[in-house]
């Protein structure tokens, strides 16, 4: 279950990605990369709405999608 405070915050983040690609607009950006572990976690932990998070679930989705971010990922596994 997602908490009330953690809900606004999700929202917020939802309504800004309706409008913009990424965080901080049409480039990722540290933003971004600052953003990612914080909605990974809530997606974990409460399980996002597809049907209300869609913009939100899109971008985590376009984040893991990036080379840069598949290299990481394979490092890190080392």
């Amino acid at each position: 279950m997602i908490s009330s405070g953690l809900e606004k915050m999700l929202d917020m983040m939802e309504r800004h990605l309706h409008e913009n690609h990424w965080f901080a607009g049409s480039e990722f950006s540290a933003a971004d990369i600052q953003m990612h572990l914080a909605v990974l976690g809530a997606n974990a932990g409460a399980g996002l709405d597809q049907s209300k998070y869609t913009n939100l679930l899109n971008w985590l989705k376009r984040c893991e999608e990036r080379d840069a971010f598949k290299r990481a990922e394979k490092r890190a596994a080392v």
